[in-house]
């Protein structure tokens, strides 16, 4: 998931239209196979180990001393620090853009449709992403929780919201194409194909059931759901979306 982040660029694009799906269907595909072959690779290499691959908490560093290259090990781990440092920051930057799209359509304050002078980046927007971020993380460190653990509630949280919006993005496609005529019956089997691949997803999530805190974390998420709908139409009627704010968004 995630690999629809370069959508969040539209306006800030060179050649959006050509350059945008290009970036989402290369990231969709080349981190799908890169994903099939590690995974296939790590269930393979535990073969004859002894140990279960879902039990392990350091599997590569398995792999690597089984290998008799340890220092494989270290050099994996600098390298998934890395990329996890880069994940965390292509999330503010999505998140920040969506935050500065629900700003000129007055969701949020007008603040954070503010951009850098000098950048033209929706700075107010980062800080504020970057914030939301890291409180969680530094108050669930504080009290004793470990990494693997946040991360594990924190991704697994994070799945739900994933999944509504590729389930809506199922339903909104279809109608959108039918409004524009556009519509054909292989898209609409993609969009049909999609939505049950969400709901597989989200079935695979509540059954079996899976031990605390991971059973809550539905129930969490549908409330944080309703406050968040709650919100949304409290404001919206209020505000409204600004006619011509996204022809003067730069």
């Amino acid at each position: 998931m995630g690999f629809e982040s370069a959508t969040a660029l539209g306006h800030e694009a060179k050649e959006p239209l050509r350059t945008i799906p290009r970036a989402v269907l290369q990231c969709a595909l080349g981190a799908g196979c890169f994903f099939i072959v590690a995974a296939y690779a790590e269930v393979l290499g535990f073969r004859g180990t002894g140990l279960s691959l879902d039990k392990s908490d350091a599997p590569l560093h398995v792999l690597a001393n089984n290998a008799a290259v340890p220092v494989l090990g270290t050099i994996i781990d600098a390298g998934a620090m890395i990329s996890m440092f880069a994940c965390i920051l292509a999330c503010i930057t999505a998140a920040a853009r969506i935050l500065l799209l629900m700003a000129h359509n007055g969701l949020v304050p007008n603040h954070l449709c503010r951009t850098h002078r000098r950048n033209d980046t929706p700075h107010l927007a980062v800080l504020l992403t970057a914030v939301a971020v890291l409180v969680p993380t530094f108050v669930l460190t504080t009290l004793g929780f470990s990494a693997t653990d946040i991360y594990g509630w924190a991704g697994s949280f994070a799945v739900y919201g994933f999944l509504t919006i590729y389930g809506l993005t199922c339903i909104a496609l279809p109608l959108q194409l039918k409004r524009q005529g556009a519509l054909s019956t292989p898209l609409l089997l993609v969009a049909i194909l999609g939505g049950l691949s969400m709901v597989m997803a989200l079935a695979g999530t509540l059954y079996p059931v899976p031990a605390p805190p991971y059973s809550w974390l539905p129930y969490l998420y549908f409330v944080y759901l309703l406050i968040t709908l709650f919100f949304f139409f409290r404001t919206r009627p209020g505000r409204g979306p600004r006619a011509g704010a996204m022809a003067n968004f730069s």
